[in-house]
């Protein structure tokens, strides 16, 4: 009886939160949510939470560990679906970082961009801590080769992003640009790309 009701529960979520996940049958009983807007990473990352506590629960009352598989196996897909949207919000994110310069250089010949992109980044990472973390009996979510091609190619379009960003303002005709915003327009490509490499690599 209680491994019907953890087979309902794992299929319920997955059919609203991971329907690519399920088979055709499946799908027909427990889908149906696919009208519904996604969830964005920091809501994935509350579901990823609550679904912990309940297999905390379950563990407390020495169900065994085969019976409690299926929402490990939960639990990874929901860890790899947070980290996969959070990047891909990221990149949105840094696309839209050109509506935010005001070309105000300061004393290191920068502008705001930089900065906007570098707090970008590491809002993201920031809010995958939690996820990236394995519990006890969790996986690591790169332990499989498609999911670490997955997030490095997410990884490079954060970055190509950035680059198009200032591209984009580089050649905006908006008037002739002084000397000092295209010495800016170059740090800001140095100093953004060494400032992600850097928090990518923490």
């Amino acid at each position: 009886m209680i491994q019907e009701v953890m087979q309902s529960l794992v299929k319920l979520i997955r059919g609203a939160l991971l329907p690519f996940t399920i088979s055709e049958e499946d799908l027909k009983q427990y889908g149906g949510w696919e009208l519904k807007s996604e969830l964005s990473g920091p809501w994935l990352a509350h579901v990823v939470k609550t679904v912990r506590l309940s297999y905390e629960s379950l563990t407390a009352l020495e169900i065994p560990n085969d019976m409690l598989q299926s929402i490990q196996d939960l639990i990874l897909d929901l860890r790899v679906r947070c980290v996969i949207v959070t990047l891909q919000h990221t990149a949105e994110e840094v696309k839209r970082l050109a509506d935010k310069e005001d070309w105000v250089v300061d004393n290191e010949g920068l502008t705001s961009l930089p900065s906007h992109f570098e707090q970008c980044v590491l809002q993201s990472l920031q809010s995958l801590k939690g996820v990236l973390e394995c519990k006890p009996a969790e996986a690591s979510i790169f332990q499989h080769q498609r999911t670490q091609d997955d997030v490095c190619l997410l990884c490079i379009n954060i970055i190509q992003a950035f680059i198009s960003t200032l591209e984009y303002l580089s050649t905006k005709p908006d008037g002739e640009v002084d000397t000092k915003q295209l010495i800016g327009i170059h740090s800001l490509l140095s100093e953004g790309l060494m400032g992600l490499f850097f928090c990518l690599g923490m």
